[in-house]
């Protein structure tokens, strides 16, 4: 038996079906915007780690010098397992990324003792990362390390440097650039971790700046942050091979504190306990002169 269609029944046919159609069109491109924001940066830098526990500045760690190879993908999103090979040295082959707890970011981390460790293993060049089905080349070099920053803030305590937070906190430091420093294109970051549970907070600045300021209240009394300064040398920056990603490559130096907070009293730095004594010498000096007439 054959079936003929009249051109009514044609024309609804040809309109299910061509709804259908745009609904698919649609839905395909919004999966492939979608797709373009799974991956958010993604970084590669060789790093000069140094540990600050007192007044006195910034001291090398046992595994002074590291490389990391970091990725960073948007919430409930997953890629393949990232990789990226290094140009030259004796690790060689493929290095695999491995991801994190939280399943959003991947990660390789390879400490060293010694730079000539580090340079003798990783060499500086081009460092070919496969990041969701893209191939990028991120180099790192020329070669410029910036130089150890110490932080001022608050008073040291048993290796720790103790705040205020009742008012807004201002965590100051050096630079550590010695003036190479290319506003626009390096970058230093602050980020305050709880070691409890807690918000973590970044500040950030693509310009030289000698301080960052915590807002009042923002830091909880009596916990201890894991606080990080960062001054990145940028010598690779890709914003093109992954639509709505940043790629980074360079060298960092940081320095790592342990920061708790206090709000009990107020915690004076050096200089007001110098200004504190002083008060009390004069005060002294007057009881003396009023005993005396």
């Amino acid at each position: 038996m054959r079936m003929v269609l009249q051109p009514r029944a044609c024309y609804f046919l040809l309109m299910y079906f061509s709804r259908w159609a745009a609904v698919l069109i649609f839905s395909v491109g919004s999966i492939a915007t979608a797709r373009a924001q799974i991956v958010l940066n993604y970084e590669i830098n060789k790093q000069h780690v140094f540990n600050q526990t007192s007044d006195s500045g910034p001291t090398e760690g046992g595994y002074a010098y590291r490389t990391i190879a970091y990725v960073n993908v948007s919430d409930a999103q997953t890629i393949a397992r990232p990789e990226f090979t290094v140009p030259s040295g004796s690790v060689s082959g493929t290095q695999v990324l491995l991801p994190n707890g939280s399943g959003n970011d991947w990660t390789r981390n390879y400490v060293y003792q010694a730079k000539t460790d580090l340079d003798a293993a990783m060499g500086n060049g081009d460092y070919n990362f496969s990041v969701d089905g893209n191939t990028i080349a991120m180099t790192i070099g020329p070669e410029a390390f910036f130089g150890a920053s110490s932080i001022t803030g608050g008073t040291w305590d048993a290796n720790k440097l103790v705040v205020n937070n009742t008012g807004s906190t201002l965590i100051s430091f050096s630079d550590a650039s010695a003036g190479d420093f290319v506003n626009g294109t390096d970058f230093i970051r602050l980020v305050l971790r709880p070691q409890a549970v807690g918000t973590i907070y970044v500040y950030e600045s693509s310009v030289l700046v000698p301080s960052f300021t915590v807002g009042a209240g923002d830091l909880i009394d009596g916990v201890t942050y894991d606080m990080e300064l960062r001054f990145f040398n940028v010598t690779d920056r890709d914003t093109t091979s992954i639509a709505g990603a940043l790629g980074l490559s360079g060298f960092s130096t940081q320095t790592f504190v342990e920061l708790k907070v206090n709000n009990a009293s107020a915690v004076p730095e050096p200089s007001t306990y110098a200004l504190m004594a002083g008060a009390a010498v004069l005060g002294l000096a007057v009881w003396r002169r009023r005993r005396v007439g």
